[in-house]
């Protein structure tokens, strides 16, 4: 478990904050403004099943927050940054780009709603009320390097500022680690966790590799969207859950065998559902 923790420590301090920050503050404002067909699907097919997947879990099956929190997680979030390899397979050069956009919108979206509601579930005072409880769930939230980083590599695109080239490649020599560091870590983790059967985490998984890429092709082909968004975003979406998942769940103590079991059936099942969906985007291309 040490290890683990070790691990997961390197990954949300230092790894990951370093990597969203140096390959977001490098990345030419023009190239995101073309992008925002892909910003805006990304973005809708990761909030909204995240939005459902905590409503349903915490209301309608009454689980503890910090559970609840954590399905919709695993729901709703991809691990983009490990599947790069895969989607530059199926779009060349722009996989960098959706990775990129995937990973900006999950640091920048559901990492931090995640983190406030797992710290409101965990620390609220007695006595306290609901706004101050949100207040210091929220500062805790941003005080975390794997929140502000990416917001401040926006600040710095959008201001114009160019890095000098000595901060960058400084930078991305801890940020490179990433990859092989979170493969690594997954190993750990899911020894330290033994997962098994959980009826939870088979929904989570189905509707991760799934219901999710499943219903956003359907929705791209209703509207007609190009073929390039389509092959762009719905393996993006179809990648399994990412380690962060286990991170927050042994460093709450929520859930920790589940979203195991999460992690480790959608890392299995992946590649046929991705290859599925792939041969149905080639059938409906014509190609």
């Amino acid at each position: 478990m040490r290890a683990a923790d070790a691990f997961g420590r390197m990954l949300l301090v230092y790894a990951l904050p370093l990597s969203l920050f140096t390959s977001t503050a490098v990345l030419p404002l023009d190239i995101l403004l073309d992008y925002w067909p892909l910003v805006v699907v990304l973005l809708g097919a990761t909030l909204g099943p995240y939005l459902v997947a905590l409503l349903c879990a915490r209301w309608l099956f009454r689980r503890p927050l910090a559970e609840s929190v954590l399905q919709a997680l695993g729901f709703a979030t991809p691990s983009v940054i490990s599947g790069l390899p895969i989607l530059t397979s199926l779009v060349g050069d722009k996989a960098s780009i959706v990775v990129l956009v995937g990973a900006l919108i999950s640091n920048i979206v559901t990492v931090p709603l995640t983190l406030v509601l797992l710290v409101l579930a965990r620390e609220r005072e007695p006595g306290a009320t609901v706004g101050q409880a949100a207040i210091g769930a929220l500062k805790h939230a941003f005080s975390q390097p794997i929140v502000w980083a990416p917001l401040l590599a926006i600040v710095v695109v959008l201001s114009g500022i160019h890095l000098p080239e000595q901060i960058v490649a400084s930078s991305r020599l801890l940020g490179n680690t990433i990859s092989g560091v979170a493969l690594f870590a997954c190993g750990v983790i899911l020894q330290a966790q033994r997962p098994g059967f959980n009826k939870a985490a088979v929904v989570t998984t189905i509707a991760r590799l799934l219901v999710i890429p499943g219903a956003t092709l359907a929705m791209l082909v209703a509207i007609g969207a190009p073929h390039t968004l389509v092959i762009e975003t719905v393996p993006a979406l179809g990648l399994p859950a990412g380690t962060i998942l286990v991170l927050f769940a042994m460093r709450y103590n929520a859930g920790e065998r589940e979203n195991a079991a999460v992690l480790l059936y959608s890392s299995l099942f992946c590649i046929p559902t991705l290859s599925l969906f792939v041969w149905i985007i080639g059938a409906l291309s014509g190609s």
